[in-house]
């Protein structure tokens, strides 16, 4: 049996490749359809608690009924998910029985507006850039037996990175252009013979500053400086377009995006007791190469000839 999370934004496709993998033997179960069944609409918002516990429930009894699910929402945040797998496996009679596989639904940021448009059931673009915000990319540590991606190819997925030399970053920090630190990042990391992970992500880890430049600190308060909050985040999602329309064979992509996810986490006053749980979950060899990340980052920011 196999228990299948679909992940993804909306307007991904996520939903309609969701119904590809339904079949005789396999439920799909999907929070909207649920959502409609039991209060007539599904856009509905005001009953979530009550839209997955049933959602919860009818996994478990089909689970123990020996089909296959294919648990479609959205997915996109990784403590919801972790509660939810933990809780599948603690309630199933026999979850050894189970492969526990998540399917990440990849579509360029633009194409899933334009998609979302074009439903007769619509989020809008400012629902799908918030969401983008709050991406966390699975990974291995949350129960999976599997990590899988479905990309749906639409428009250039390098559009909006090809004159990254002249974004002007707008930070007292940085005294180079994005497209300049990012290269620089890349070329330390590649000097010192680092992984192909750590290349790819040090190539592109602040690319979602193209995103998210503001001029207003988190409590709305004018700012000299450019800040780029929750960039590592959309960064995170951002990457997937670029790497899997390419031959990713020498990419782990799941770690290159936690790596990028991840980046910023050196820069908290905590900085590294957080380090430490990373290294407890992910293991010595990602919290190595999260740490070789980070400094590449660190040390290309000021260019002393400038």
């Amino acid at each position: 049996m196999t228990f299948t999370m679909m992940c993804g934004l909306p307007g991904s496709g996520k939903s309609t490749y969701a119904k590809e993998l339904e079949d005789t033997n396999t439920v799909l179960l999907s929070s909207d359809r649920i959502r409609g069944e039991i209060f007539g609409d599904e856009t509905d918002q005001c009953h979530n608690k009550e839209i997955f516990e049933e959602m919860f429930n009818r996994t478990i009894n089909n689970l123990n009924a020996g089909k296959n699910v294919v648990y479609d929402a959205t997915n996109i945040d990784r403590m919801n998910r972790m509660n939810t797998l933990n809780n599948i496996k603690y309630s199933l009679r026999d979850a050894g029985s189970v492969e526990f596989k998540i399917i990440v639904v990849v579509r360029a940021f633009d194409d899933c507006v334009v998609a979302d448009a074009e439903r007769e059931r619509t989020v809008g673009e400012k629902v799908i850039s918030r969401m983008r915000t709050r991406y966390n990319p699975p990974a291995r540590f949350e129960g999976w037996d599997s990590i899988e991606y479905k990309y749906i190819p639409g428009s250039d997925p390098y559009k909006h990175y090809r004159d990254l030399d002249n974004f002007d970053l707008e930070n007292s920090r940085y005294n180079i252009s994005l497209g300049e630190h990012l290269k620089l990042t890349e070329k330390e990391a590649i000097d010192n013979f680092y992984s192909r992970n750590v290349i790819a992500a040090a190539a592109m880890h602040d690319i979602g500053k193209v995103w998210t430049k503001r001029f207003v600190t988190y409590d709305n308060k004018p700012s000299i400086d450019a800040l780029y909050y929750k960039h590592q985040l959309v960064g995170a999602y951002e990457c997937l377009p670029i790497l899997l329309s390419k031959d990713t064979e020498d990419f782990d992509i799941t770690e290159v995006s936690n790596l990028i996810a991840d980046h910023m986490l050196g820069t908290s006053k905590k900085s590294q007791e957080i380090l430490n749980q990373i290294k407890d979950y992910h293991g010595d060899v990602y919290y190595h190469n999260l740490l070789r990340l980070i400094n590449c980052d660190r040390h290309n920011r000021i260019v002393n000839n400038k």
